[in-house]
């Protein structure tokens, strides 16, 4: 089992999705506020912020594209700081499904494409990808997964984190074999307000029940960039989270 962090650039939410509080937590900092050994990084690949992260171990970076979904700046990017950086192992598609698919109309053939490269060249990397519960419905969606070599799940909406049982068994229909890490959203980012607590336990009851019964390879907390917020479901997460790193795996 896993604990992950999701990390951004120090205090990149303010003035974004109703967060008013400015934040001080550097990823490294955030991520071992919620006992964290892995980190997706979802900022700018550089020297600098690769060695801000070299005790976490992988470190898996998020790419970007370009027209096309040309993804070899980013891409080329990572390759060279994992060249010099053994823990920096793979690459995240961001909201794969939202965006890339769901806005930009990416097609199977474009992921496969992206996959061959991810996988070719002198330091091969890992491709991840971001799935969301609201986009299960997107025709032939396992065409998509089954390029991937890991998938983090996450609920866009608290209001939606009551139904997440069931919407994580559809994704796991669509998953299949490879890796899954279940996303735990500590702000309620598409309501655009605190975590309700009330949903707060829930998704976390959950991870730990997918947890046990090895339907998940571990979580991903949301994010280190507001690890510091002085709100109840964030003092809930450092308190779960340090349970869970002492929990069996």
């Amino acid at each position: 089992m896993q604990i992950w962090a999701w990390a951004h650039k120090t205090d990149v939410l303010f003035n974004a999705h109703g967060i008013k509080i400015h934040s001080k937590t550097t990823p490294a900092r955030g991520a071992k506020l919620f006992h964290a050994g892995s980190v997706f990084m979802a900022l700018a690949p550089s020297e600098a912020e690769a060695a801000a992260v070299a005790d976490f171990n992988p470190v898996v970076w998020r790419i970007h594209a370009k027209d096309h979904f040309d993804f070899s700046e980013d891409l080329n990017a990572v390759r060279a700081l994992a060249r010099k950086q053994a823990n920096i192992n793979g690459v995240v598609v961001d909201d794969l499904t939202s965006t890339e698919i769901g806005k930009r109309g990416m097609k199977p053939a474009d992921l496969a494409r992206l996959r061959e490269q991810v996988h070719g060249g002198d330091k091969p990397l890992d491709l991840w990808g971001v799935i969301y519960s609201m986009n299960l419905g997107i025709p032939s969606l396992g065409d998509y997964l089954r390029e991937l070599d890991g998938v983090t799940f996450w609920v866009w909406e608290a209001k939606d984190i009551a139904s997440l049982e069931d919407d994580f068994k559809k994704a796991e229909k669509l998953v299949r074999e490879i890796p899954i890490l279940l996303g735990i959203y500590t702000y309620d980012f598409g309501g655009e307000k605190p975590m309700p607590m009330d949903m707060m336990r829930h998704q976390c009851a959950l991870a730990e029940k997918c947890l046990q019964e090895r339907r998940i390879t571990g979580v991903v907390m949301h994010c280190t960039c507001i690890a510091d917020f002085p709100q109840p479901a964030v003092q809930y997460a450092y308190e779960w989270t340090g349970l869970l790193g002492k929990s069996p795996a």
